[in-house]
């Protein structure tokens, strides 16, 4: 229990914190406003006490200037409070948009500090999914109830003040039928977010296929498969379910309520009716028997505000847990180490590397030994899954490997700073991004640093054959993608593709990598393609993932994956000149394009 205790503080400070750092000004000034508002309620309850004394005593124009005092007292009051009001949820709307600044800030930095290894764990997606759609506004639910209890704390020493003088006991009494409505508050608080964190991979798998359906790019295909219907009975099935699980839920959490509700209010009835008899036993006058009376109410209303801000306060710490678990996700340690930068090399070299996956008891590559050196061009071919795309993954800096080595010219390379190694390369993969940006920023994003270079850019539009089609756009390379913004266009995937290509070009890394080059590319364009990867061959290093074997000549070596493992490596006369993998690749490919006596040289 004092484990529990202990960390709900803590959260509960780390919150604030962040709520704090996010605008001290603007919490300086709430904290002020709700200050002065805690302050109005006893003040005003002791001056309409007075106003009600001299109304009930009126016998002459100075009593009557009396009441006329205290009404214009309690009504300056009442227009000193609705003003504080306005202004203070002025601020604290303004503090909301700076809580949400601050922890957005907060999490994209995170995720962009986490590791490819790290989205490889499910569990992050769901704390991600978590974090966005709850952490801003528990956050905010942490501020308002840091206000409220603030503003019913002052209320409550105002009024124990007030009822102090007439009946001490009371308030212990007031405060020990409380908290059992503090208990169920709480164990309802718990319930609830056990089940939310229950359904929470459900729910965001509704999400995926919600999105899914929006998607523009996807919308032909439910169209033909006519998938749509079934994807919707699985969204609306899953929203049934839960909506069965919730009626009865509610139905038990309503009951309960309803139950501390009354014996709420039958404590406020017998303190009230309590407070009659007695002062009318002890000739008290109207004023102050309504003091009295309005004193217990805004006191059981002060208590009972603390106790629901308490019990929410537990229910949104609960899941601010979540923000601070996924914010203090540990980056493994060697990445603190590493402070040396990469400028250049000559080779790097891979030495007996093993991997698997996370979670996965099969190694994925196997005893990989592997030489690249500066300014030589590779092929690397294989079977589907045979470890291709992880074999570059691991040779850019994506992961780290299960075990084994690599060096940059005999440095190990967990010495080098990793963005300092990734800047080394320039990657297209096989799922490259559709930015929902301009042609610009698309080609511009390879390399950031150099955006006000547009004659690189269109240099690398040049070199990727990118340039012909963008210049058809509308405004070319100012032109919006993508149909669901406002103007924008849709391009072809093979386009899209050019444009990952033109990207890589952009970089200017000394090594390009490249998966699947051509996969969405015309013949016309696959051949410009590989008309201009000449080029780029003779001024970088190139390494080149294809199950098409055209540029199979023009590389210096082609390594050739089969079962996980470096089978063969060689130039093109030394491989086809042996009875291998690759051999066999070869011959079955250009049989394909055998016509009679013509044979396609691949």
């Amino acid at each position: 229990m004092k484990n529990n205790l202990r960390g709900n503080l803590v959260i509960t400070q780390r919150t604030l914190q962040f709520v704090w750092n996010a605008s001290r000004q603007t919490m300086t000034a709430i904290l002020i406003i709700t200050f002065l508002l805690g302050i109005i309620v006893p003040v005003n309850t002791i001056v309409w006490s007075r106003f009600l004394d001299a109304l009930a005593n009126i016998n002459s124009d100075d009593h009557l200037s009396k009441v006329i005092l205290w009404l214009a007292l309690n009504c300056g009051l009442w227009v000193l409070n609705g003003m504080l009001q306005k202004i203070n949820k002025y601020y604290k709307d303004m503090q909301s948009d700076y809580v949400n600044l601050y922890i957005t800030n907060k999490v994209l930095d995170k995720i962009n500090s986490l590791e490819i290894i790290h989205f490889d764990d499910p569990n992050v997606y769901d704390q991600i999914n978590k974090v966005n759609s709850e952490a801003l506004n528990r956050s905010i639910s942490i501020l308002n109830n840091l206000v409220s209890i603030i503003q019913n704390g002052v209320i409550l020493l105002g009024v124990i003040g007030i009822i102090i003088l007439y009946k001490p006991a009371m308030i212990a009494l007031l405060l020990l039928t409380f908290i059992p409505i503090l208990i169920i508050n709480i164990k309802i608080s718990s319930k609830l977010h056990n089940i939310y964190n229950s359904r929470l991979e459900n729910l965001r798998l509704v999400t995926a296929i919600k999105s899914l359906m929006i998607r523009y790019d996807n919308i032909k295909e439910l169209k033909i498969t006519q998938m749509g219907n079934e994807l919707l009975l699985r969204v609306s099935n899953t929203y049934k379910k839960y909506l069965a699980e919730d009626k009865k839920i509610r139905r038990r959490n309503t009951t309960i309520q309803t139950f501390g509700d009354s014996v709420e209010l039958l404590t406020k009835f017998f303190f009230t009716l309590y407070i009659i008899i007695d002062c009318i036993k002890r000739k008290f006058s109207v004023g102050n028997i309504v003091m009295y009376i309005t004193s217990i109410d805004n006191l059981m209303q002060a208590i009972g505000n603390i106790i629901v801000t308490f019990a929410n306060t537990y229910n949104d710490n609960l899941y601010m847990r979540t923000l601070f678990d996924f914010l203090d996700k540990e980056i493994p340690a060697s990445e603190h180490e590493r402070t040396v930068s990469l400028n250049h090399f000559k080779s790097i070299k891979l030495q007996h590397v093993f991997f698997k996956y996370p979670k996965l008891d099969k190694y994925v590559l196997e005893d990989i030994n592997l030489e690249i050196e500066a300014g030589k061009s590779y092929l690397i071919v294989g079977l589907n899954g045979s470890g291709k795309t992880t074999l570059i993954k691991i040779l850019s800096g994506l992961y780290e490997p299960s075990s084994g080595e690599i060096s940059v010219d005999g440095v190990d390379v967990l010495t080098y700073d990793k963005n300092s190694y990734r800047n080394n390369f320039a990657v297209v993969f096989q799922d490259f991004i559709h930015y929902p940006m301009d042609v610009a920023d698309n080609i511009k994003f390879g390399r950031y640093a150099d955006k006000d270079n547009n004659s690189k850019m269109y240099r690398a539009a040049q070199q990727s054959g990118a340039i012909e089609f963008i210049n058809k756009l509308p405004d070319a390379y100012e032109t919006q993608l993508q149909n669901e913004w406002s103007e924008g266009t849709e391009i072809s995937v093979g386009q899209w593709q050019k444009l990952a290509i033109t990207r890589a070009f952009f970089s200017d890394a000394p090594i390009t990598i490249m998966d699947e080059p051509t996969a969405s590319l015309d013949p016309i364009a696959e051949n410009e393609f590989y008309l201009g990867i000449e080029e780029m061959i003779k001024s970088r290093t190139c390494i080149m993932i294809s199950h098409r074997f055209t540029t199979a000549k023009l590389v210096d070596k082609i390594i050739v994956i089969d079962n996980h493992r470096i089978s063969e490596c060689g130039s093109f006369e030394e491989l086809i000149s042996r009875e291998g993998k690759f051999k066999e690749l070869f011959t079955l490919q250009a049989e394909k394009y055998n016509l009679g006596d013509v044979v396609y040289e691949a």
